[in-house]
């Protein structure tokens, strides 16, 4: 399965969960899976190298390189513009910054990060589980 289909403009954190911001290291939109280090934010990759084979947030804005993007930590309820199946779990893919439905993708060698399971056909509880690798 490919990865899911989001719309940028339409991610909506919930509103109960805290927002923070952080420098850009490369382009990121509204919704992307990424990795917060110290002041800086990149994008989580299944496949990548391995400070980037994690999730610690969400990005809720998007910028180019070095401009602050926002993010949550964690949201029970946040809109990632996309339409979910409620019940399913949602993982990072191993294509850089995107998110897959489905366990599959996730193949061998790379490493298997849970983003959140749906609780509607439109909202996500993000909270973010690194496993092992396949």
């Amino acid at each position: 399965m490919a990865d899911i289909s989001q719309t940028p403009g339409n991610v909506a954190p919930s509103g109960t969960s805290p927002q923070f911001t952080a420098a850009a290291a490369v382009a990121i939109v509204a919704g992307q899976p990424c990795v917060v280090t110290n002041d800086s934010i990149t994008l989580s990759d299944a496949n990548g190298a391995a400070a980037v084979r994690t999730c610690n947030a969400l990005s809720t804005s998007g910028g180019g390189v070095g401009q602050r993007v926002s993010y949550v930590k964690a949201d029970s309820g946040i809109n990632i513009g996309a339409t979910l199946v409620s019940g399913g779990e949602y993982y990072v893919s191993e294509n850089a910054g995107a998110i897959t439905a489905t366990k599959a993708d996730v193949t061998s060698g790379s490493t298997a990060i849970v983003i959140g399971v749906a609780t509607s056909t439109s909202l996500l509880n993000f909270n973010p589980t690194v496993g092992g690798t396949k």
